[in-house]
């Protein structure tokens, strides 16, 4: 599809007005956005760095969950918010107590404290998600700022969306293709910045717009409800918790509740147990599937206190609900290591996008100026 001069020449200082009033908030949201791109990966290595559980004899039996409690209970005054046993014998157990922002290790097999939370780690990434998310402000006015974000996230969008009709060349031939569509090395001046701006965006636009988009949904509920595409899928991930009541019985045992939870799937990884506020309580599992933690690869478990699944989420596509999609959509986790990798890359072109429209813009601007002296200069000789 081709547009006219007139439209195209519309939506051209649209997609202009827009990249320029938003330039700059882009351009620190695309920036920290790549730096927040292996959050993941990055705080999981620094955590486990140089930390194992051994048994302290061959053949000695792990803690159980039990067990656990008790000793976090004894240590910490608390009881833990969760304990996450992994399959593989010689990971550490983690456990999320309340007070402490990140999970404590300790060895399966002794319960003693092996490995904390990387602060220095979890610290950069919490100041660079500030950034990302309110722009740096803190206070009372980050509110303020929040709702600055949504509108340079839906300026964004607009102007990615138009971006990509601009680039749709007037003529589909090979050499007007090639111009906009393949990068030109040791182009200099205004050629290079429009090559690039073209080239990056075209190549990015797919992802950006995913990137862009999720982040609407998680910002505007009219957006997030129009994610909610397929709503059989979101009504079958939830219909276990809407007609399931936990039965009144007598208290299970968590170890036994733990060990019904290994039998759903004997190919989980790592499982989750969230410790229930009564002991009457159903309790909840989260079932690691993969090594790699992302979307559709945890499945959920809720059992009554006499082990009865009061409803059961699989891995998968049929666990997928629109608010998985959105959270892991945004990041890239959705697609795994490439997909996180992409939308770093996707994001480092955002931030090219920006400054070579800066560019473009600064060039436009420069000689529609000289234009004008020159015309003045020809008056006046006049």
């Amino acid at each position: 599809m081709v547009f006219r001069p007139r439209v195209r020449a519309v939506l051209f200082w649209i997609h202009l007005a827009l990249g320029l009033s938003a330039a700059l908030p882009i351009l620190v949201l695309c920036i920290t956005g790549a730096l927040l791109a292996y959050q993941l990966q990055i705080v999981a290595w620094l955590d486990h760095r140089g930390i194992e559980s051994h048994p302290s004899a061959t053949g000695s039996p792990a803690l159980t969950v039990e067990q656990l409690i008790a000793i976090t209970r004894k240590n910490r005054g608390v009881n833990p918010e969760s304990v996450t046993i992994f399959r593989d014998p010689a990971r550490p157990v983690e456990i999320e107590i309340k007070a402490i922002p990140g999970p404590v290790y300790l060895d399966a097999y002794s319960g003693s404290v092996i490995g904390g939370p990387s602060r220095k780690a979890r610290q950069f990434f919490q100041k660079i998600a500030a950034w990302h998310v309110f722009l740096g402000v803190t206070g009372s006015h980050r509110s303020q700022f929040r709702a600055v974000v949504r509108a340079v996230n839906a300026a964004a969008l607009l102007s990615l969306i138009l971006g990509i009709c601009l680039w749709l060349p007037r003529r589909w031939t090979w050499p007007h293709l090639r111009a906009v569509a393949l990068p030109r090395w040791g182009v200099p001046g205004r050629a290079r910045d429009f090559n690039w701006h073209n080239t990056i965006g075209i190549w990015s636009a797919i992802p950006l717009l995913v990137i862009v988009w999720t982040a609407m949904a998680m910002s505007y509920n009219w957006a997030s409800r129009l994610t909610n595409w397929n709503s059989s899928l979101s009504a079958a991930a939830t219909q276990g918790t809407q007609n399931a009541e936990p039965k009144k019985t007598q208290p299970a045992n968590l170890d036994a509740l733990f060990s019904r939870a290994t039998q759903q799937d004997p190919h989980w990884k790592a499982i989750t147990i969230f410790m229930p506020h009564q002991d009457s309580d159903a309790v909840h599992f989260a079932i690691q599937m993969k090594n790699y933690i992302g979307i559709g690869t945890v499945a959920g478990l809720m059992l009554d206190r006499s082990g009865n699944a009061l409803y059961f989420t699989p891995a998968g596509a049929a666990g997928i609900s629109p608010a998985t999609f959105i959270r892991f959509g945004h990041t890239g986790e959705a697609w795994g290591f490439a997909g996180q990798t992409i939308a770093a890359l996707a994001s480092l072109g955002g931030a090219i996008l920006v400054w070579t429209g800066l560019a473009l813009s600064l060039r436009r601007w420069k000689t529609a100026r000289s234009r004008k002296r020159n015309r003045v200069h020809i008056d006046f000789t006049q």
